[in-house]
């Protein structure tokens, strides 16, 4: 019995001295080093090459001991010292001081390699997951496209462990936009019904000109999304500008609601003024039931005016009416090169002002600069009316005639543009921005050209050929587009921001409503010409949030 239990007690401290020393290897290999320089120091290379990866020893086994539970001799175990320092090396089993019993032997070490617990490589990303706390401003197609860039991310970037990912974007914007005025053009005027044939109108006789139907404010929005391509980490990053995916892609709708501009003068026979029509319409004529004359005898165009034809029932003007309507949609696809351009002094991760010199995923630029290439589609429709409510006074019968011109503008090209950053402070929560682009387009344009009047009534042209004044036609041209925005912006999350700012917009060559009343209505050839010589100038804020996730 005291035997047993002697034997038990020598097992057990041998097995327990065995663990001991096998703890004291582990903390002294793991150990952290003094200076950050040092952590990922190699080892020096030791005389027996077979150590020089970290070792894991097993249990030495006794082949000459038949039963399994009486151990090996205290002094047949090696004894080993932790290192002092890395350059130590370790000695190698069955060379300690005390020699291993006769008839021993030892079974070979198991090795396993240890991977330094963070690369210097990717020291700006977080070890699994997303990083939370080097999120700046959202992703804003207008302006920045570093946003996927390690130190200025708006999408809180995925690590190099999980090899980079898609990160979705998009923004909701609302609209208030202005048209640039129409010129000064002169529709109706009113002066005493006792003016002798001859007069000419004064400038303040003139009651109706075409600033009167601009169309001046539009309410719209605008809705933007996007992704970037999955592009793994990159190793040997040490710039923001490219530590993150290259390209994207975006999907882009705004559009401006139709805004109608309508201006109605009324003749009033007590006030012993006239109305009179300032468009001419020679070549057209109107049969409202006595047979047919002049489409101006209805608007009674002038000036001067004109005494009516002998023999022909006397009209006058009640009332005259334009009106222009206009509205503007817009779709985009775009290919973006995320940031081409990004530096200047930054600030670190943690909010602390840096310099450029560190070079490293930690700073963040103060600028960046994105471009982008792409597709666009823009319509652009108006419609102007101009029309005359009148009275045969001869026949005491009422009647009106009114000239309608829709036109359809169908823009479709290729663009180029860059979107630019620029953040102010430390945090980078404010930031400038500024957005440019350009392209040239197809137009193709479609005009409908034609004279209502009451059921029964005929308006025809007067050469002979009585083709009815009702005409579609069409025509292509070349249109360009400018676009310019400004603005700022406040990130008030790690996926959420404000934008706003200023817009222009403009677009040559295309067709408007006014510029396709003919000179003179002689044929149909003549009238059915699409001028395409018109411009539109549209500007003004917008304003919204940003998103990405």
């Amino acid at each position: 019995m005291r035997y047993s239990w002697i034997r038990r007690g020598a097992v057990a401290g041998s097995t327990a001295m065995l663990a001991f020393q096998g703890a004291l290897i582990a903390v002294a290999q793991f150990a952290p080093y003094g200076s950050q320089d040092q952590r990922y120091a190699q080892y020096q290379q030791p005389a027996n090459p077979q150590y020089t990866a970290a070792i894991t020893y097993p249990q030495v086994i006794d082949a000459q001991v038949a039963s399994p539970a009486l151990p090996q001799p205290a002094d047949a175990l090696p004894q080993y010292i932790p290192p002092a320092s890395p350059e130590q090396t370790y000695p190698a089993p069955g060379q300690s001081d005390v020699a291993p019993a006769a008839g021993s032997r030892q079974a070979a070490p198991t090795v396993s390699y240890s991977e330094p617990v963070e690369a210097p490589a990717y020291q700006s990303y977080v070890g699994s997951g997303y990083d939370t706390s080097r999120c700046a401003a959202a992703y804003n197609t207008f302006s920045t496209g570093a946003s996927y860039a390690t130190g200025n991310s708006g999408v809180c970037y995925p690590s190099a462990s999980l090899g980079g990912g898609r990160q979705w974007f998009g923004g909701v914007y609302g609209l208030y936009m202005e048209r640039d005025g129409n010129p000064w053009k002169a529709l109706a005027f009113s002066t005493l019904d006792t003016a002798a044939p001859g007069y000419y109108p004064a400038d303040n006789e003139y009651v109706i000109n075409l600033n009167d139907i601009d169309n001046d404010s539009f309410g719209g929005a605008e809705f933007r999304f996007g992704a970037t391509f999955r592009r793994g980490g990159q190793l040997g990053c040490n710039c923001d500008c490219c530590c993150g995916p290259r390209y994207a892609w975006e999907v882009a709708y705004w559009g401006l609601v139709e805004d109608d501009q309508t201006v109605r003068v009324n003749d009033l026979i007590a006030d012993g003024n006239r109305l009179y029509g300032m468009i001419d319409y020679r070549g057209i004529e109107y049969d409202g039931g006595g047979g047919y004359r002049p489409v101006n005898d209805s608007y009674d165009y002038g000036p001067p005016t004109q005494t009516p034809v002998v023999g022909a029932d006397i009209i006058r003007v009640r009332s005259m009416t334009a009106r222009n309507r206009f509205s503007a949609q817009n779709v985009e696809i775009n290919l973006l090169r995320l940031p081409i351009l990004c530096g200047g002094c930054g600030c670190a991760a943690g909010g602390a002002c840096d310099t450029c010199a560190s070079g490293s995923c930690g700073v963040r630029p103060r600028y960046s600069l994105t471009t982008l290439f792409g597709a666009r589609y823009m319509r652009l429709d108006e419609d102007f009316m101009f029309r005359t409510d009148f009275e045969n006074e001869t026949a005491t019968t009422f009647g009106f005639l009114s000239h309608n011109i829709d036109v359809e503008n169908h823009l479709v090209g290729a663009q180029l543009g860059c979107n630019g950053a620029y953040h102010l402070g430390c945090a980078g929560c404010w930031a400038l921005h500024c957005s440019t682009n350009v392209g040239v387009y197809g137009n193709h344009m479609e005009v409908w050209n034609r004279m209502d009047a009451p059921v029964g009534g005929t308006v025809r042209l007067a050469n002979g050929g009585n083709e009815p004044f009702n005409f579609r036609y069409d025509d292509g041209n070349v249109a360009v587009i400018g676009e310019l925005r400004l603005g700022c912006s406040y990130k008030y999350s790690c996926n959420w921001r404000f934008f706003g700012g200023y817009r222009l917009l403009g677009i040559s060559g295309v067709a408007l409503a006014f510029d396709q009343i003919a000179p003179a209505n002689i044929s149909p050839n003549q009238i059915s010409y699409v001028d395409t010589d018109g411009s539109v100038f549209l500007h003004g804020l917008q304003a919204g949030v940003e998103c990405t996730y």
